[in-house]
């Protein structure tokens, strides 16, 4: 066979076939970089969603459960004059004796930060208890807390015609409205640590909750206010 016929046959690439195939190669190399990226991202929203769920709510049953053990004496009102949209004050007690211990505690949330603040009885009886001015200590329980749009954290309800007012009553609470107040209903939006996106694996936890402050149910007598802890 000559020479002739063999450069003839030669097989190869031309350098426009290899730029383009070049440029193919970045393209879907790029692709497949930005799934990857994409898909780390997703995965860690996603993970810190789960975790700000599974903290916050055994802290929203922690806080349920103190205003579920709040009606410790007859004829007391448990939530106190001055609490607001977003700090509550009232009185419980827990343990096995027959009449618990009374402390005072403030649920507040400030800066994003959600805390459990405890103040110790000094004095009186029940239900007239008199409380230390200065907390006996201070949990935080929660981080990254805020407002579910326009919804307050905090609301108040009291009874009207037998039933369960729909409209909270006015903040701060007047000593008059204070003792009136029956249902706590406590709503929380709780971030991720790596929030600030809208979307909807990095949105922030929502949480509602609300409890009945009560031993029986509201008076038969609609003329009578349905007071707590009666």
């Amino acid at each position: 066979m000559s020479p002739q016929r063999l450069l003839g046959d030669e097989r190869g690439f031309t350098l426009t076939e290899l730029l383009v195939t070049m440029l193919v190669g970045i393209v879907v190399l790029g692709g497949v970089v930005t799934l990857v990226t994409v898909t780390a991202a997703s995965s860690g929203r996603i993970s810190e969603r789960v975790a700000a769920n599974q903290l916050a709510r055994p802290q929203m049953a922690r806080v349920m459960n103190e205003l579920h053990s709040a009606c410790i004496s007859p004829g007391l009102a448990p939530i106190l004059a001055g609490s607001t949209s977003d700090s509550i004050s009232f009185i419980h007690g827990t343990g096995s004796a027959v009449a618990p211990t009374p402390v005072k505690r403030t649920i507040a949330v400030s800066g994003g930060m959600m805390t459990d603040t405890t103040y110790l009885k000094t004095g009186g009886t029940a239900p007239d208890w008199t409380f230390s001015a200065t907390p006996d200590k201070t949990y935080r329980l929660l981080e990254r807390v805020g407002q579910i749009g326009t919804t307050p954290i905090f609301r108040y309800y009291g009874y009207e015609n037998g039933a369960i007012s729909q409209t909270p009553l006015p903040v701060p609470l007047s000593a008059t409205d204070a003792a009136r107040a029956v249902q706590v209903t406590i709503s929380v939006a709780i971030a991720p640590t790596q929030s600030g996106t809208s979307d909807e694996e990095g949105a922030p936890i929502e949480l509602t909750n609300s409890a009945l402050v009560r031993f029986s149910p509201s008076n038969e007598d609609t003329e009578q206010a349905g007071l707590p802890c009666t």
